[in-house]
């Protein structure tokens, strides 16, 4: 491989991921380990920061980041304790690394290099497998069950419900394939919170709103990587370079200010992204938004933890059918509004019509539009007519009645 003199500043190179294929069949049922990435990259004097030992999101992939010039050139280290200089291509780099350790390259989830050293048609479906050890745990303001029943019916795999302090805290079960990608059906109360870990990472997704300038926050803690070159008397430009390579976001962990968050909210989830230990993320950045405890506690819980104190309620996936059924159940026993109590007992006999015609549309679908949408309508139509025309006069009767016994006893 041949080199340029020089190379850009540190904060010019782009970092490149690099996902080095485990699975070495046809060099004899080799395993890739971190070390032989390592070695490989030092040989070519590749700067470089590589995956240590240990969990893994992605078990069958080993993952290095490289530096890359604006003009695709990787970024080396020709002399110990000299600067970076740009290299050969990357392609180049990549091309011969997944040729001589017989491996295939992933180049920033995009691109895959076969042991021929020539491009892939597709990423081997094989290569993309994440971990069994994750979780994922929804939590919104908010206490209605048949919301909860909806979450499910949309994810279409069962949850675990936890009511905490007015919140609605669901936790999928391990290793889901499906994830929700706003407030459920129903619910009418941000924010729509996400917490997920995947072997060692960890997402934090808080949602306020749809609008364009409605807070919409995504922290991200990933573990740091080794670098492949020693530290002890390496150049300045070189250690810079370095430091932002092993760095999980390549050195930045800036959080852009929005009139949504406090500075204390910024600054802490700042922080919690810089420290080196991942343990503490989900906990640190949710209690910084109010959040109940037990939502990072069930994303952390490992699939062999039976703490009973995060055992929950199962929330079955059921039909639309007995998800409108648990809807109007839980409507008929909450308080009346004053905006129900005002309703006149004429309108009410359209709203049962037209409440009716919702939930048939919501079951089996005969009409346009989102099924959720006709059976929220649905739901509150029918609740607020049969409160009018059955509830409240069953309510008056029962009054006038034990007022009468009340008078004759006395």
């Amino acid at each position: 491989m041949s080199h340029s003199e020089q190379g850009p500043p540190p904060d010019a190179w782009i970092p490149v991921i690099l996902l080095f294929a485990r699975d070495r069949s046809e060099a004899g049922w080799v395993w890739t380990r971190p070390e032989d990435v390592r070695r490989e990259l030092a040989e070519r004097h590749i700067l470089a920061g590589v995956v240590g030992e240990g969990p893994r999101a992605m078990e069958d992939l080993v993952m290095a980041r490289v530096a890359v010039h604006p003009d695709g050139l990787v970024a080396m280290l020709p002399e110990p304790d000299g600067p970076p200089v740009a290299g050969p291509r990357v392609e180049e780099v990549v091309s011969e690394l997944a040729h001589a350790m017989r491996t295939v390259i992933v180049v920033d989830g995009e691109l895959a290099v076969g042991t021929a050293g020539v491009p892939l048609e597709q990423v081997p479906p094989e290569l993309t497998r994440t971990t069994e050890d994750r979780r994922t745990v929804y939590a919104w303001p908010g206490t209605e069950r048949y919301v909860a029943n909806a979450a499910a019916l949309q994810l279409k795999e069962p949850v675990t419900w936890h009511d905490a302090e007015g919140w609605t805290v669901l936790a999928s079960e391990h290793a889901p394939e499906r994830v929700l990608t706003g407030l459920p059906p129903g619910a009418t109360r941000s924010p729509f919170v996400v917490l997920s870990r995947r072997g060692p990472e960890r997402t934090f997704e808080y949602v306020v709103g749809k609008g364009a300038d409605d807070l919409r926050l995504m922290a991200w803690w990933g573990p740091w990587l080794e670098p492949v070159q020693d530290l002890g008397s390496a150049h300045e430009e070189t250690r810079e370079l370095l430091d932002r390579l092993v760095h999980p976001r390549f050195g930045d962990d800036q959080v852009p200010a929005h009139d949504g968050m406090t500075a204390e909210q910024r600054r802490e989830v700042g922080q919690a992204m810089a420290d080196p230990d991942g343990g503490a993320f989900l906990a640190r950045i949710g209690a910084a938004f109010d959040l109940p405890e037990v939502a990072a506690q069930l994303a952390e819980q490992p699939r062999e933890d039976d703490d009973p104190a995060l055992t929950g309620e199962p929330v079955e996936v059921s039909g639309r059918l007995n998800l409108a059924r648990a809807a109007y159940s839980e409507m008929q026993t909450a308080e009346l509004t004053p905006q129900q109590e005002r309703m006149a007992r004429g309108v009410a006999w359209v709203e049962l019509v037209i409440g009716l015609v919702a939930l048939a549309v919501a079951i089996w679908g005969f009409l346009p539009g989102p099924w959720w949408l006709w059976l929220v309508a649905g739901v509150a139509l029918t609740g607020d007519a049969l409160k009018d025309l059955v509830v409240d006069p069953l309510r008056e009767r029962r009054k006038a009645a034990e007022a009468a016994r009340s008078a004759d006893a006395g």
